[in-house]
């Protein structure tokens, strides 16, 4: 069963964070599971040295936007944001 590598990449297109390792059948299996682990980001996979292929993120993805709604002090209240002029 071949090891496929799964690299999430930032706006930039370098490599962000730790890449996750997973034993699949086939290329179709690794696509599939890569769907599964992306979220706001780019997701490449690899067969060694071989790309099989990049899927792109997707910025309004409930989780990756959930992040603001655990730390709601981020944001300053809206009475004290100031009206454009």
């Amino acid at each position: 069963m071949p090891t496929y590598h799964f690299y999430t990449t930032g706006p930039d297109g370098y490599l962000f964070g730790i890449p996750k390792v997973a034993e699949c059948d086939d290329d179709k299996e690794a696509v599939e599971k890569a769907i599964q682990l992306a979220s706001d980001r780019d997701v490449e996979i690899w067969d060694h040295k071989r790309l099989v292929a990049r899927l792109p993120g997707n910025p309004l993805r409930s989780d990756a936007l959930g992040y603001f709604s655990f730390r709601p002090n981020l944001l300053p209240p809206l009475s004290s944001r100031r009206e454009p002029r």
